[in-house]
């Protein structure tokens, strides 16, 4: 490293919350709602009853407004673990004692 080379100011807990939401918010799209959707598209799977279909749905999409991109990123296994890794040590700097995958 030489003594000009900058760097990138320390991320705010604001900035690592919101991170940490959106991330979560895509796994959960991919995993849950993308998912179903899917198998009730193919038939693998019944339709949720209309209260949570609909709750689903709306949540994904307040998803989809507040994050325009997750929509067309379908993610597979891989890149959602890469996620849920980066959610962990999210979790961890943020103090979140559970550290669950509970996306």
């Amino acid at each position: 490293m030489n003594d000009h080379e900058e760097f990138e100011a320390p991320k705010t807990h604001e900035q690592i919350e919101a991170e940490e939401a959106k991330l979560t918010t895509q796994v959960w799209y991919n995993r849950c709602y993308l998912a179903v959707l899917a198998g009730v598209m193919d038939g693998t799977e019944k339709r949720p009853h209309n209260d949570i279909w609909n709750a689903m749905k709306a949540h994904a999409l307040k998803a989809e407004t507040e994050y325009p991109d997750i929509a067309i990123q379908k993610l597979n296994e891989r890149e959602l673990g890469r996620i849920e890794g980066q959610l962990y040590a999210l979790r961890w700097v943020l103090g979140n004692e559970s550290l669950g995958m509970d996306t």
